[in-house]
């Protein structure tokens, strides 16, 4: 197992678009050593790691690309060992250096990966040592990453037939990892795309931080043309640059620095798995890396943060022992940190990022284990991670996610939606997140799964749940009249007496939006959603029912909005607390919401649909009112939603966490009612249960619920003995097409083996 440091094959000047060169990543599993980190400087735990390994300081090891030295480790890391070839070919990690210095600058970090089967280049980039403290060349953004590919090009050249390490390096399984500058490269080289007009306005707002960024704010902010000139750009970008990668083959893991040169949008093409690692006094960042939410707006699955407290930017640095060249040059504090030990730091280091590496490079079903969140307990580190945990037990192939694709695409595409999002679920596990076009029609902001959508109707699913969650701590009888709770509930038709929870939660009550809608009061609607909500109850004094109670099902919001003010009665809290209180955050649906205020803007997606002229246009975004949240109020995105599948699936646990008894399911998915539906869009709309679809297909018992109209739809499907969910999101929508509906209903019939 060896690691290499070469030189970058590179020339100065105008530079050109990368080649395409491809390859797949795959992720071969293989057998491992234990991936449980390191616990001694220098060494690791058990015996997987190396016991007497060699350092390097900052002069050794570079050496021109046709004779690279090699560090290599047979079983343990041992300096001028030969290759150990019996697990080849091995994946390959590019290490991508700081501004300013070398590629020797964290030996620890690169033996140590090759002790644990990895093949390390190490890059000189051409703004290296020998540029130090000279002007800040901003090329060095479309550089790098091409620099990166030429490494993957000589690592393939090496391993070549009648290359001096001929069989050992696997190039269809390649992470790019980084520190400072590096790590800005790690994410160009992963598809992080420049947008200098949100660096810009950002250096504008934050001027004391901008001095501490000068990557991002004066060596970048007003040199926009002459960069799209090194480019070979026409004109300058006045949103994201192009794409500058070389992505197919790619495993990314970033340390700290900041991100301000990418911004949110920049960050959202990053759909590889990455891990991001940075110091909470990391005063070289400070504000930037979060100004970004780099870890928020990466839209891969597999993602993890590690954040060490009070760690400052040279924590990442090689130790002063390891580097007595930077001593001796009066830089000490190059090698230090004010409050970390450098070893410590550094096993901390190398544990997280051998983990991460194994996980997805090699497969390792422990080393992803060991990055779920619940296994990180270290003392000083913050961390959050999604993707990581036990080993799935579903996983789609590439021809299955083809197949669902097309599917998607089907629905989508002829009717010109703009942007969607689809997310997967089996046997517990997200196995499939994936985002496509654009929030808004005409802007470049990218749907990702993180992208918040109203998702309208099928918000009944969650007020569903919240009723039954009462009923079951004995607070509501579904069977009641609902005069029993809410005293002021009259209709001009005294069968309204006989309505009961029930019938409200089935849509069998006899109530029409039609017929309520009409006979409103004139009379402001309160702001605060208790009020509201008791207020629209009230107004329903002069209205009538349109069948009697039980007696036919008729799809009506009425129903839940009355639902909403009897939980907010019921519980003591308004309707949207409660629901907060008790379900989204117990289960960490942390980017869902009834606020529409406190989505970020760049966030939430627009609304489009399709007027008489047949063109795609954007509609203003109509946010719910109060009296409409229980029936179609909350904000969500497919991250989130994952969530709801897998707990609802789960029948009511989640990570621990507990919603509902597993019993209580066989009330809530009881069919109460045929719909009728069925003719219309499949046997999956046929029948109801309480704020939940219901029915039976080809021997499959499904449950969901719908959303949206004209401006958005959601598609959101469970097949609960299956253990399968779906949900579509889109930002488009007619009120007589549902692009969200149909697409997860044919996804979970494909994935069924349903022949529709």
């Amino acid at each position: 197992m060896c690691s290499l440091d070469s030189l970058a094959d590179s020339a100065p000047g105008r530079v050109q678009r990368p080649d395409g060169h491809t390859g797949a990543a795959r992720s071969d599993a293989g057998s491992t050593n234990d991936s449980a980190g390191p616990t001694n400087t220098g060494s690791t735990d058990g015996s997987a790691g190396p016991t007497n390994t060699s350092s390097t300081d900052s002069s050794a090891g570079a050496i021109t690309a046709a004779r690279p030295a090699l560090r290599c480790a047979q079983v343990h890391a041992q300096l001028d060992a030969l290759p150990d070839d019996s697990g080849a070919p091995y994946p390959l990690v590019v290490y991508s250096h700081s501004h300013w210095s070398f590629g020797q600058e964290t030996p620890y970090f690169a033996e140590h990966l090759a002790s644990r089967g990895l093949v390390v280049i190490s890059s000189d980039h051409e703004d290296n040592w020998s540029t130090a403290f000279g002007p800040i060349a901003p090329q060095a953004y479309f550089r790098r990453p091409q620099e990166i590919t030429r490494q993957i090009d000589y690592a393939e050249h090496l391993s070549a037939d009648g290359g001096l390490l001929p069989g050992l390096i696997n190039t269809n399984q390649v992470g790019v990892a980084g520190w400072s500058q590096g790590a800005m490269t790690a994410l160009a080289a992963a598809g992080a795309r420049l947008n200098l007009a949100n660096a810009a306005a950002w250096c504008k707002e934050n001027p004391d931080t901008a001095e501490l960024n000068p990557t991002a704010c004066p060596d970048l902010v007003g040199r926009e043309a002459e960069l799209a000139a090194f480019a070979g750009l026409d004109e300058t970008p006045a949103g994201l640059w192009p794409d500058w990668s070389d992505r197919p083959r790619d495993r990314h893991r970033p340390h700290g620095r900041a991100s301000i040169p990418f911004g949110k949008e920049g960050m959202q093409p990053v759909n590889v798995p990455v891990m991001f690692l940075i110091g909470s006094g990391e005063t070289s960042v400070d504000g930037g890396f979060e100004m970004a939410s780099p870890y928020e707006s990466v839209v891969s699955g597999s993602k993890a943060k590690v954040v060490f407290d009070y760690g400052e930017h040279l924590i990442f640095f090689s130790r002063c022992a390891d580097s007595p060249s930077i001593v001796a040059l009066g830089f000490p504090m190059f090698c230090t940190d004010p409050v970390w030990d450098m070893d410590r730091a550094h096993d901390l280091i190398n544990h997280f990022t051998t983990a991460f590496l194994l996980a997805e490079l090699k497969g390792d079903a422990d080393a992803a284990k060991a990055l779920a969140p619940e296994n990180v307990t270290f003392p000083g580190i913050k961390y959050e991670a999604a993707g990581y945990g036990a080993a799935p037990t579903a996983k789609l192939d590439d021809a299955t996610v083809a197949k669902l694709e097309g599917i998607l695409n089907d629905q989508m595409q002829p009717n010109g939606v703009p942007g969607y999002a689809m997310c997967v679920v089996m046997d517990g596990n997200q196995v499939y997140s994936k985002g496509f076009g654009v929030a808004e029609l005409g802007g470049d902001r990218l749907v990702t799964p993180q992208s918040v959508f109203a998702i309208a109707s099928t918000t009944k699913s969650f007020t569903g749940v919240a009723l039954m969650q009462l009923v079951e701590q004995g607070k509501v009888d579904l069977d009641k009249p609902v005069t029993a709770y809410l005293p002021y509930f009259e209709m001009a038709d005294l069968r309204y007496k006989n309505i009961t929870v029930r019938m409200l939660a089935s849509h069998t009550s006899g109530l029409t939006d039609e017929a309520v809608t009409a006979t409103l009061p004139e009379s402001v609607e309160p702001t605060a959603v208790d009020a509201a909500l008791e207020w629209y109850v009230r107004s329903l004094s002069d209205d009538k029912l349109t069948a009697a109670p039980g007696e036919t099902w008729q799809y009506a919001s009425v129903n839940f909005n009355i639902l909403g003010d009897l939980i907010g009665k019921v519980s003591g809290l308004p309707y949207d607390q409660y629901v907060v209180q008790n379900i989204l955050e117990p289960l960490k649906m942390t980017h869902s919401t009834f606020d529409a205020a406190a989505i970020p803007p760049d966030a939430l997606v627009g609304e489009h649909t399709t007027g008489e002229d047949a063109i795609v246009k954007a509609k203003p975004v109509t946010h719910t009112k109060g009296i409409d949240l229980p029936a179609g109020g909350l904000y969500s995105t497919c991250e989130d939603m994952t969530r709801w599948m897998q707990v609802n699936l789960n029948r009511g646990e989640l990570d621990s966490a507990r919603i509902l008894k597993p019993e209580t399911y066989d009330i809530l998915w009881k069919v109460e009612a045929p719909t009728g539906l069925d003719q219309f869009f499949g046997a999956w709309a046929g029948q109801y249960g309480l704020g939940w679809g219901v029915a039976e297909d080809g021997g499959h018992f499904l449950a969901g619920h719908p959303g949206g109209g004209a401006g958005q739809t959601t598609g959101f499907q469970l097949a609960p003995d299956d253990n399968l969910g779906v949900t579509v999101l889109a930002n488009w929508g007619t009120d007589a097409i549902y692009p969200a509906w149909m697409a997860a209903a044919d996804v979970t019939y494909a994935l069924l083996g349903i022949d529709k």
